[in-house]
């Protein structure tokens, strides 16, 4: 198997018979072509193609895609052809093309915090998405409100000189935030239900947070 990418650090993990997948991953001098239809998680590391036509194509019924290093990359090209892709998972500086991820009618995580035109996936998510992680320093966030099924957000604003965020969709159970040193306003959180869970990370106390978390555990008094 001719790889680009780090034969010693990146796994291909099978999905076993009850369709489930095993636990213990391969190195791919450990595969052999009938494995490519049962491959359901790959992780690779130093990741050297510039889309992912030929990963998709070799591997179709891939759940779980995780790129690390991918300082090659520039679009996700190829990535219409997984199907069944649940979970993204990419690191690369050099990714400016996010628009095929629309395609991917199952994603359900998408973590593409390392990206600085993270921005552009905003456009491109598709219904299906609950959970993401995008830093604040790469990704434009007014686009927020507008994802009404979001279950589980993690922004990273380490760095980040906003002093707003946008209203949170009622959808959130689960929501952290980490960094935003100038952040003060807590009305972006009015449409939050008293049960969400917050895993506030912030050094700041916040003002106008809603009647429902006023007196919520997860802030600091004002």
């Amino acid at each position: 198997m001719d790889t680009s990418f780090n034969e010693k650090t990146s796994t291909f993990n099978l999905l076993g018979e009850n369709g489930i997948v095993e636990a213990r991953g391969k190195f791919a001098r450990e595969l052999v072509e009938a494995d490519y239809d049962k491959v359901g998680s790959i992780n690779l590391d130093d990741f050297r193609l510039e889309d992912l036509t030929e990963i998709a194509t070799k591997f179709p019924n891939t759940a779980s895609l995780r790129i690390k290093k991918a300082d090659f990359l520039k679009s996700l090209n190829g990535i219409n052809k997984l199907k069944n892709l649940k979970d993204l998972v990419i690191d690369s500086t050099t990714l400016s093309d996010l628009s095929n991820i629309e395609s991917l009618e199952k994603l359900a995580y998408l973590n593409i915090e390392d990206c600085p035109e993270a921005s552009r996936a905003l456009d491109a998510l598709p219904p299906s998405l609950t959970g993401l992680i995008i830093n604040a320093n790469y990704t434009a966030l007014d686009k927020l409100s507008g994802l009404t099924s979001l279950t589980n957000l993690n922004i990273i604003g380490i760095g980040s000189d906003l002093e707003c965020l946008p209203d949170f969709p009622q959808s959130i159970k689960k929501l952290s935030l980490r960094g935003f040193p100038n952040f003060k306003d807590g009305s972006c959180f009015k449409n939050l239900h008293a049960s969400v869970y917050l895993n506030n990370l912030l050094d700041n106390s916040i003002e106008n947070l809603p009647e429902g978390l006023s007196e919520s555990r997860w802030f600091k008094p004002s």
